[in-house]
This record gives structure tokens, sequence and C-alpha cells, in this order.
């Protein structure tokens, strides 16, 4: 199992901010600029949910992954080792 599977797993994931979201937490339209940006979700039932609204938005999908798998290595779990590109199983 790669890194990003066993996150996924782990009730984590990924998405463009465009794909899910049209306007704020307060109802206010998202930008252009930030719906080009990626962020990480956790499905609510996930240990790892709580404090997911903290993570910061990404610039690209590889950077969330990075932000998701810090997420979940400060609440104690650490995905498989592997190196290079998370992609790789």
């Amino acid at each position: 199992m790669n890194q990003r599977d066993a996150l996924v797993a782990r009730g984590l994931a990924v998405y463009q901010v465009g794909d899910v979201y049209d306007v704020d937490l307060n109802g206010v339209a998202l930008s252009e600029e930030v719906k080009r940006k990626w962020c990480v979700a956790a499905v609510a039932a996930s240990d790892l949910a709580v404090g997911v609204e903290h993570i910061p938005l990404a610039d690209s999908e590889e950077e969330a992954w990075g932000h998701a798998r810090f997420h979940a290595e400060t609440r104690g779990y650490a995905p498989p080792a592997v190196a290079g590109n998370m992609d790789r199983g």
C-alpha cells in the first residue's frame, strides 16, 4: 500500500478547492485564486478529522498530500515509508 492509499484508508483525501467548494465557511464566494488551490479533507468519523480544518491550502496536489501526511504524523499515525514521490507504493 502506498502512502496516499494509507492516508485515504484512514479517512483523509485531497481535493482541488474549486472542485468541491464555491463559498467559504461564512458563505462568501471563493476567489479564482483560492479555487485553484488544494485542500485536505477528512471523513467525519476518522480519528484524523480533528484539526483538519486548520491544514493550510496548498499550491499543488503533491504539496497537499504532504500536508495530509504531516497532519497524520502529528496525530501519531505514520503512513508506510516510501522513498520519493507519494504515488509510489
